[in-house]
């Protein structure tokens, strides 16, 4: 058996430019679009693993 392909809407650059953000369309334009909305959705997601964690604490 070999290996599986990912699916086209998992990989990194087509996850990124799928998101609804006129930001990250407007970079996309520009060229650099995944580099810039991995910053921002790595951004995004340690303030929500932040918020997750202080609430499991409490």
């Amino acid at each position: 058996m070999g290996r599986k392909r990912k699916p086209d809407y998992l990989k990194k650059g087509n996850l990124i430019l799928r998101l609804p953000n006129p930001v990250i369309w407007e970079l996309e334009k520009k060229g650099n679009a995944s580099r810039e909305a991995e910053r921002m959705i790595l951004d995004l997601v340690k303030v929500n693993m932040d918020d997750y964690i202080t609430e499991e604490e409490k």
